[in-house]
Formats: structure tokens, C-alpha cells, sequence
């Protein structure tokens, strides 16, 4: 798919489902990683709080900022703290720094949402706005359903390190998705 500027993105239907797999992957197979590690409910609620927080403190800036800073750029360089988040933790034993590096997650999330959204009207243009929309709206849901159900086996068979490889590699900018 191309958009006026001349660049070719992903169609908003795999992009959408492919973030919303990654963000539930990652949760998920953190969440049952503490949990099998026998810290229970408050380090579940630690987690489930810190991934919730950044995107409802930061939306107020993230959206002023993707409308003055250039897409390319910002989701470049946030998909690479991204990145670096998951491959810190996936190796990382310590309950603490999993929780705020799911916090930094959770904040490059606030960035890369609304960056996604404004490209949106970009890509396919004005007639196509409401279909593109319903897609991305349908892969984003397909992608709630995917992302805890794969954590769960993934996490179940490998252990936390394998999903948070998976995530990495997901959100690692490249050139067809920068």
C-alpha cells in the first residue's frame, strides 16, 4: 500500500493485528512468568498497572507530539527502545525491572498507537478512511484473541524468554516497516 508521499506501508489489517498480538503476547506471558514464579497477586497488579498507566498519563503529550515530530523517525526510534525493553527482559530474573520495563513498554504503546492512527487517513486515503478502519479495528480484536492464547503456549512450552524474543523481533523497526 502506498500513501501520497510515495513510501509503501504494511496494509492497516496485518498491522494492526500484529501490534495487538505483540502487546498481548507480551503481557501475558509476563503476567504467567510471575505467576509461575510464585509472586502472585500483587506482582500481577504491579505489572497490570504499570502496562496501564503510561498510555492514560502520556496520551495528552503522545498526541501533540505525533502531530509535530515526522512518523518515520518516531516510530523508528521508539520501536528500537521497544525492542530493547523485550531483549533486557527476556533475559532478566528480577521481578522489579520486568515491571518498569513493562512500564517503557507500555509507554512506546502510547507513541506508536496514536503515530499508526494519524497515518492512517494517509495510506488509504479519505474514501477508503471507514473500511481501512473497521479492518484495523477486526485485526486489532483477532489479534487480543491471538496474543494471550500464543503467550499461554509459548510460555507453557518455552518459558518467558521465547515470547519476549518474539516481541522483539515484532516490534524491531525495518525498512518495510518503518
Amino acid at each position: 500500500m502506498t500513501y501520497p508521499g510515495g513510501g509503501t506501508y504494511m496494509s492497516p489489517r496485518p498491522r494492526g493485528a500484529s501490534r495487538t498480538a505483540e502487546t498481548s503476547l507480551s503481557a501475558t506471558a509476563l503476567a504467567l512468568a510471575l505467576q509461575a514464579r510464585g509472586l502472585g497477586g500483587y506482582a500481577i497488579a504491579a505489572l497490570l498497572i504499570a502496562a496501564t498507566v503510561p498510555p492514560v498519563v502520556l496520551s495528552p503529550l503522545t498526541g501533540r507530539l505525533v502531530d509535530r515530530v515526522d512518523s518515520r523517525p518516531l516510530l523508528v526510534g521508539v520501536g528500537l527502545a521497544q525492542a530493547v525493553c523485550c531483549a533486557v527482559m527476556a533475559y532478566s530474573t528480577s521481578p522489579a525491572v520486568l515491571i518498569a520495563l513493562g512500564a517503557l513498554l507500555a509507554a512506546g504503546l502510547a507513541v506508536t498507537g496514536p503515530t499508526f492512527a494519524a497515518l492512517l487517513p494517509q495510506m488509504v486515503g479519505r474514501d477508503e478512511l471507514p473500511r481501512a478502519a473497521a479492518i484495523g479495528q477486526t485485526a486489532s480484536s483477532a489479534g487480543m484473541l491471538v496474543g494471550p492464547a500464543l503467550a499461554g503456549l509459548l510460555v507453557g512450552r518455552d518459558g518467558l524468554r521465547v515470547p519476549l524474543l518474539l516481541t522483539r523481533r515484532a516490534t524491531s523497526p525495518s525498512p518495510s516497516r518503518a
